[in-house]
């Protein structure tokens, strides 16, 4: 081999291992990294873009392969046409804003314009190094969106409430791409999402067992609004632009309804309903047409209010209102008013009472435990009654209950003016022999009847509990037909009814006066024979066909046993009585019933109805012969007074002989100082 051959075999030999050890070297220190770098995006994967309250947006996407740095730019694309000729240049962009993210698929867009069309792409590369210098790789697709980019809202929102219903109804309108998401608070928390609409609306509703309970009084709740439309390649979250805050009174209507709960006794409960308004008011309907206001209780009070025992047999009408807050069209109230009539009836609590004979008191309505006796005639206040017993205060701090059948109850307290009364033998008493005054009897005060009368055209009216349940049927019967009973007596003590007895006794023989006791003369006088003088004998018995005690008892009277009852009938048209046959208590013949006018008649009709039964005697005289035939009663001798301890729902006091209570001083009863103030109500005990 020549030299020159061996010469070109090194120089080749020499080149080829400089090419490989070249080729090596950009093999390893270029090619693999590059090939390393490579990196992608999915061109098609979404972007989600979110406004912020500064007018800046947010933008995240998904994160890309092998990238370690996105390259995000928002660039107004070029308004030249692009020139059909794939070798013209591409014309110019103008890059509005760029920045390089790392470590991170999400960057924040600086304020730009939102009324014109731009171009949001995002690209990826990935770095790798050569002997030199660092190099970046882009990646081989991006992600692209062109669009303007205004931000996603609803309008036109409207809501209005159905107070019955307790729900909300909500408008609003919004794009075709657009939907609405719907987000809760209460003005304390961070809004929370709650729903998505699709449609422009939506329904809610609140109470018990809703997702949304009825606002307190003081609470709220508020609803939110955002929107978002979906276009391809992105999805483009606005912020919340719209609020509506609920309070209670959006979700109350404007009628109020009351309810009437007759709890017994003349006291009644009304309830209400909740409405508009900032308070309520319980107002009672007064004689001259004004509305007097009872309660007062603001819109979270209590929407209930129970009278106090209210008088007997009377009618009332109360109304509620709501005041305060927005008011009605035309109207000072904020709801309309509800009303309500209440007719009260016979009562008993507050009554006053007297035992008929002594009664053994028990502590509860078991009546398995005695706790005392309480004693005949002494007057008591009933507190309640239960199962056939009246309670009452027994002494001082000790309460207790008597048997009912055995009390004489005052029928004003109970029945109240479905009766009249005139119990004239407290006064001046009408005891006479047809037309003609008994000596010491006639216009006097019957003995034991001194405590009686209270005042004028007041009287205590004593009855027996069981003969004053049936004497309140015989007062409606009357009613019906027009009239109304009028009470003369009722309980006559044992020493009355003997006083009385003795005195017309004592008097038969003795001539009748010239002239009558009114000074008008009687038309159906005895015929005399000449010179003959009438007796009162002759006068009242029809010269000895009856007794005496045929017109008063000589011995015991059902009157004492507080079972009887004398009265008449007055015209509930113009307040008049009637004319009977003979006048009130006349003590003679002419007042037996088989002489009888058709008002006497009526009058016993109506008492036999409601379980009376009457004398043959006296037209005028009624008594319940059930409650005699089935009690042990006893003949009570001495008179009631009103003396003891009464209540109403205001407190105590204490009811002096006189029917009076004493007020503003200090009084020892019962071992211990009581003082009253100026109405006589106890304050004090000592």
């Amino acid at each position: 081999m020549t030299n020159r051959v061996k010469w070109t075999l090194a120089v080749v030999t020499t080149l080829l291992v400089l090419l490989s050890a070249t080729g090596l070297f950009i093999y390893q220190y270029y090619l693999v990294p590059f090939r390393a770098a490579e990196n992608d995006l999915t061109p098609n994967s979404p972007l989600v873009l979110r406004e912020q309250e500064d007018g800046t947006l947010h933008v995240t996407w998904l994160a890309g392969k092998n990238i370690d740095r996105y390259l995000v730019e928002l660039v107004r694309p070029s308004r030249e046409p692009v020139s059909a000729d794939p070798t013209a240049p591409t014309p110019a962009e103008d890059i509005l804003y760029y920045t390089y993210v790392e470590d991170a698929t999400e960057c924040v867009l600086p304020q730009f314009s939102r009324d014109e069309v731009l171009t949001l792409r995002i690209s990826g590369e990935k770095a790798y190094h050569h002997p030199g210098s660092d190099l970046w790789r882009p990646s081989e697709n991006r992600i692209e969106v062109t669009a303007m980019f205004t931000p996603p809202a609803i309008s036109d929102l409207e809501w209005d409430s159905d107070p019955d219903q307790k729900t909300v109804d909500i408008r609003f309108s919004m794009g075709e791409e657009t939907t609405c998401r719907l987000y809760t608070g209460n003005g304390i928390d961070e809004p929370a999402f709650y729903d998505t609409l699709g449609s422009g609306s939506a329904h809610i509703t609140f109470g018990e067992g809703m997702m949304f309970p009825v606002p307190g009084h003081e609470d709220k709740q508020e609803f939110y609004f955002s929107a978002y439309s979906q276009f391809p390649g992105y999805t483009h979250y606005g912020l919340i632009t719209e609020r509506i805050t609920v309070i209670r009174e959006d979700l109350l209507g404007t009628l109020l309804m009351m309810q009437t709960i007759d709890e017994g006794n003349n006291v009644f409960t009304f309830q209400w309903n909740e409405t508009k308004g900032q308070r309520y008011e319980l107002q009672q309907l007064m004689k001259d047409d004004s509305w007097q206001t009872l309660y007062v209780t603001p819109r979270d009070g209590v929407r209930s209010y129970t009278t106090k025992h209210l008088p007997r047999y009377s009618d009332y009408t109360f109304r509620v209102v709501a005041l305060g807050g927005q008011t009605m069209p035309d109207s000072e109230f904020s709801a309309t008013p509800a009303q309500c009539s209440v007719t009260t009836g016979a009562s008993v609590v507050y009554s006053t009472i007297w035992p008929q004979k002594d009664l053994e008191v028990y502590s509860d309505l078991t009546k398995t435990e005695v706790i005392g006796t309480v004693a005949a005639s002494k007057a008591y206040c009933v507190l309640d009654f239960r199962e056939g017993l009246f309670q009452i205060r027994y002494s001082d701090g000790v309460y207790g209950y008597i048997d009912s059948n055995y009390c004489l109850i005052n029928l004003p307290d109970m029945i109240g003016n479905i009766c009249s009364y005139n119990i004239a033998n407290s006064y001046q008493s009408l005891y006479m022999a047809h037309g003609y005054e008994i000596p010491t009897v006639t216009g006097q005060v019957v003995v034991g009847y001194e405590r009686v009368q209270l005042a004028q055209n007041r009287y205590l009216v004593p009855l027996l509990y069981p003969a004053a349940v049936k004497l309140e049927k015989a007062a409606f019967l009357a009613i019906e037909q027009g009239y109304k009973l009028k009470i003369y007596d009722s309980f006559r003590p044992r020493k009355a009814s003997a006083a009385l007895y003795a005195q017309a006794e004592n008097l038969t023989q003795q001539p009748i006066p010239e002239k009558t006791f009114s000074g008008i003369p009687m038309t159906d006088m005895p015929v005399l024979a000449e010179g003959e003088v009438l007796t009162y004998y002759n006068l009242m018995t029809d010269y000895g066909r009856y007794s005496l005690n045929y017109f008063l008892a000589a011995g015991k009277s059902r009157h004492n046993l507080g079972v009887a009852l004398d009265l008449t009938l007055e015209k509930t048209s113009n307040g008049t009585e009637v004319v009977m046959q003979t006048a009130m208590h006349d003590l003679t013949w002419y007042s037996e019933t088989k002489r009888n006018n058709n008002y006497a008649y009526k009058l016993a009709s109506i008492m036999k109805e409601a379980g009376f039964g009457g004398l043959v005697s006296e037209w005028w005289h009624f008594q319940d012969d059930e409650a005699q035939n089935s009690l042990e009663l006893e003949y009570t001798y001495a008179g009631v007074t009103p003396e003891g301890w009464v209540k109403d729902d205001t407190g105590w006091r204490y009811r002096r002989v006189n029917g009076n209570f004493y007020t503003s001083r200090t009084v020892p009863l019962e071992g211990k100082d009581c003082t009253f103030d100026e109405n006589g109500y106890l304050v004090e005990q000592a």
